[in-house]
């Protein structure tokens, strides 16, 4: 069975991420059991400020999963969130699921996360306290400073299902990987979770790049990979330091 909020949720996870210089754009494919079911596209901006850096990500989602001649899951979606340092601090979705809309609002408050939903044109507010959570399924700070060999347990916030799952992550040795014709060496995390486990591969100077990420779910394989690498992506990388790419 093929479950949409799952496969919606690993495009969180890609799409989320505060990922490269100003109005850059990636472009990704989505696969699930091996086949290629669509695209994600992502593109990002630095919000004028005065204190704390915030960037706004927005995300356009299109996938198909057919069977024979036939459609049997469809997802069209648009997305824009605002993330700084402390980790998400606004989230609006509107997505088409089989031609169900939903509508997803989330908002930092002081102490906790306030969510809104609107589904069947029904609307469910709640909330979420912050201390009951390490972090959301779309942060990836924790990880910036763990080592090959190291490992860190995490009480992590799945947007998909608005629980809280403790996921084991662990940093591997750094790999090369091929995209777009052009090698780059990226840092390599795994993690396991109650229903989820897999790898993911991050540009080696930039941990908010992801590159290429490979899992199992309940559904099944999927995997997320860069369609296009451009040398900008290697501007005012956090270490201060320059690959060589081309």
């Amino acid at each position: 069975m093929f479950t949409p909020p799952r496969i919606a949720l690993i495009i969180l996870l890609i799409v989320l991420s505060p990922c490269l210089a100003t109005g850059q754009s990636l472009k990704y494919q989505v696969s699930h059991e091996g086949k290629i079911i669509g695209t994600t596209t992502l593109t990002t901006k630095i919000l004028p400020h005065s204190g704390e850096e915030i960037r706004e990500i927005t995300s356009r989602t299109k996938m198909r999963v057919k069977s024979l001649f036939f459609t049997v899951f469809s997802l069209d979606s648009e997305d824009t969130s605002l993330v700084d340092a402390r980790g998400l601090l606004k989230h609006h979705s509107r997505s088409t699921i089989d031609g169900e809309e939903i509508i997803i609002h989330a908002e930092r408050k002081e102490t906790a996360l306030a969510f809104q939903l609107t589904q069947d044109d029904q609307t469910h507010n709640w909330a979420i306290v912050l201390d009951h959570f390490d972090c959301s399924s779309v942060e990836w700070k924790q990880l910036e400073p763990m080592q090959p060999g190291e490992s860190l347990v995490l009480n992590v916030l799945q947007l998909d299902n608005l629980e809280i799952e403790k996921q084991r992550f662990q940093r591997r040795e750094n790999e090369p990987l091929v995209v777009d014709g052009q090698t780059v060496i990226c840092r390599v995390f795994e993690w396991t979770g109650k229903t989820t486990r897999g790898r993911r591969w991050c540009l080696q100077n930039r941990l908010d790049i992801i590159i290429r990420e490979d899992g199992t779910d309940e559904d099944g394989a999927y995997s997320f990979t860069l369609e296009k690498f451009s040398t900008q992506i290697y501007e005012n990388p956090p270490t201060g330091e320059r690959n060589n790419a081309r």
